[in-house]
């Protein structure tokens, strides 16, 4: 299932290995509201020097400062569309848990004995 609009361009713009090379985590929440990278919204955020220069460390495959932190938002953001996806499957197994777990006993009396 995917998860949105966002999600090609999260795929673009965000290598699937940025934040385990990185191991930074950059925001709670982000407002949606550009999915495209057409028009930015200009604003200004504070971080720590430690942080900063983490960014600086990693950032160099990017164009600049950014274009790495909207990259890592939206690695972030998949992350927790994924997190809240796997908690519904889970829940979904864990409601059907007894039948499905009936259902695997009644296919194993089937099994021929070799």
């Amino acid at each position: 299932m995917g998860h949105g609009a966002g999600e090609a361009v999260l795929r673009q713009f965000c290598p699937s290995n940025l934040i385990s090379t990185a191991g930074i985590t950059l925001v709670d929440t982000l407002p949606l509201a550009e999915y495209d990278g057409g028009m930015k919204v200009k604003t200004s955020i504070s971080l720590s020097e430690e942080l900063l220069k983490a960014i600086d460390r990693y950032g160099k495959p990017y164009r600049n400062r950014s274009d790495f932190i909207e990259a890592a938002i939206w690695a972030f953001v998949d992350q927790i569309v994924r997190e809240r996806q796997n908690a519904r499957d889970i829940d979904i197994i864990n409601r059907n848990a007894d039948r499905l777990n009936a259902e695997a006993q009644d296919v194993l009396t089937y099994q021929v004995q070799l």
